[in-house]
């Protein structure tokens, strides 16, 4: 985990140094987090997440390509799933890649940015059959963000967007614990 970390980390420098930056937008904001999972072991799973998110674009000397990165953590409180009540604490997600803009007017902008995603839940927790069990899991995917930025001044804006993701690797660990919590086992 803290290698992916390290990685992540390097490539937002590395690419930082490449490109020079000069603008930035900066955005954070309020996030409705809709999550919809399909397994066969599992069922369908559904999560509504609130949360806060921020997003990072840069761009290089007058030029409509940069970097982009979105980073959000949300809270589950809507969760709906056929086989078992699961019981999450929070998530977040990660999405990085290249960034574009197009100029509309003068104080009008869209942007819209793909990449790779990564997203994981913090403390997934269920019980079933006096058995309970914790579940780490990890999501890799790609993602998107496309929004329009209006400018008010040249420091101030208001930036309103859509965030899209699609996980199609997935690593999990599953942990069962006994009912006095004594004994651990890991059954993925």
């Amino acid at each position: 985990m803290k290698k992916i970390y390290m990685v992540i980390c390097m490539f937002i420098g590395f690419n930082a140094l490449v490109f020079s930056l000069e603008e930035q937008w900066l955005a954070a904001g309020f996030e409705f987090g809709n999550y919809f999972e399909n397994e066969s072991s599992r069922e369908f799973t559904y999560l509504g997440s609130p949360g806060f998110n921020v997003n990072v674009y840069s761009f290089s000397k007058e030029k409509n390509i940069g970097m982009f990165f979105h980073f959000s953590f949300l809270f589950p409180v809507i969760e709906k799933n056929e086989k078992a009540d699961f019981d999450y604490l929070a998530q977040y997600d990660w999405i990085f890649g290249p960034g574009f803009r197009y100029d509309i007017s003068e104080k009008l902008k869209l942007h819209f940015g793909i990449g790779f995603e990564f997203m994981s839940p913090f403390d997934i927790r269920y019980t079933e059959n006096s058995t309970d069990y914790s579940i780490y899991a990890m999501n890799l995917g790609l993602g998107g963000d496309a929004g329009f930025k209006f400018d008010f001044t040249e420091k101030i804006y208001i930036d309103v967007g859509l965030s899209v993701t699609y996980a199609f690797i997935n690593f999990s660990t599953l942990c069962s614990y006994s009912s006095d919590k004594k004994n651990k086992n890991n059954v993925i």
